[in-house]
């Protein structure tokens, strides 16, 4: 990889966090249940005098704290730079709610519509971060946590996480709002399509290869589109944050 590139990836990486912050941002406004990583943060979004975009930065904080705790001596102090990626993405939801917040969603054909562009909002912004290949996000670096500890694929530990994530959601939702909030059939039809619309993106968008200075074998590409339709910015078998050496 040209050392030039690197910028590009930061910048590419970037755009794709924030493509991904507005696809979120357009589930809010959907009303028809935000995506499983999501979910956490926007319940407690009602109880707490905090943005959503604050919530996210702390609900991140803690699972790069669990993973720490699961890793242990394992863990590689390079994985902190997940800190700048929660951080910013974290002000990017919030920049993204402040531009739509106009939108107004008056039935439910709209509320449909406006749930299925953010997934494929959110499919763009993940595709952007994987081509990019520098760091993950802390709810696929969780995952990728257990899957190495308990040596699992990594596709039913994400599958695991997410799933844990939406009950945290549903109970406290219960709990502390006494109805459900958050977390709807737009939760199930993001969980399930956000990875294959990510992966169709990869398989038919290579202008960013060239762009890069990529050369990515067929393989490589094969592995890359798998771990997309997991979700993931990398194999857990390879859990590098920064590649240098494309």
């Amino acid at each position: 990889m040209k050392n030039n590139s690197i910028p590009l990836k930061i910048i590419l990486f970037s755009v794709g966090l924030f493509v991904m912050a507005v696809g979120v941002a357009l589930s809010v406004k959907a009303d028809l249940g935000v995506s499983p990583i999501s979910c956490i943060p926007y319940v407690y979004s009602f109880k707490m005098p905090f943005s959503l975009g604050t919530l996210t930065i702390f609900f991140n904080l803690i699972l790069i704290v669990i993973q720490i705790g699961i890793l242990r001596r394992k863990y590689r102090l390079l994985q902190l730079l997940q800190l700048p990626v929660v951080f910013a993405f974290g002000v990017f939801i919030d920049l993204a709610l402040y531009f739509v917040s106009d939108l107004n969603v008056s039935n439910y054909y709209w509320q449909a519509f406006w749930c299925l562009v953010s997934c494929v909002v959110i499919a763009l912004g993940v595709f952007l971060e994987v081509k990019a290949k520098l760091t993950y996000l802390p709810g696929e670096g969780l995952a990728m946590a257990i899957a190495d500890t308990l040596n699992k694929e990594f596709g039913k530990a994400k599958i695991g996480v997410d799933s844990a994530m939406v009950m945290v959601g549903l109970i406290s939702s219960f709990i502390f709002l006494f109805q459900l909030e958050g977390i709807r059939e737009g939760t199930i039809v993001a969980a399930v399509l956000v990875g294959f619309i990510a992966k169709f993106f990869h398989r038919k968008i290579h202008i960013l290869d060239s762009w890069l200075g990529l050369d990515v074998s067929k393989a490589s590409d094969e592995n890359v589109s798998d771990s997309i339709e997991n979700g993931s910015e990398t194999s857990h078998k390879n859990p590098v944050l920064i590649q240098v050496d494309d």
